[in-house]
């Protein structure tokens, strides 16, 4: 009964990990997909971390807006004032 198939290793009969081992490369890529499982995780955790980010800044940026807008307003209105003051001081004294 002979055959042209070779007995199993040492490695293969008794060790993990070693150059035989059917189990170390399923091993192998199961950590190759846990990298990329991983990597897909902090990507998204990069992206909505970001869109947070984002979200905060334009809220920011639009009050930073209506600030200026309010003080552009205002500024205005107070040189309106001066202008209406002045211009009545002179036309009441004529």
């Amino acid at each position: 009964m002979a055959t042209n198939e070779e007995p199993p290793s040492w490695a293969e009969t008794w060790g993990t990990g070693g150059t035989g081992d059917r189990d170390a490369a399923k091993t192998d890529t199961t950590h190759e997909d846990k990298k990329k499982h991983n990597s897909k995780g902090t990507l998204a955790n990069v992206k909505s971390a970001t869109l947070t980010g984002l979200s905060k800044v334009k809220v920011v940026a639009v009050l930073g807006a209506q600030k200026v807008k309010n003080g552009t307003f205002t500024g205005i209105n107070w040189v309106r004032e001066k202008y209406q003051k002045k211009d009545s001081a002179t036309t009441g004294h004529k």
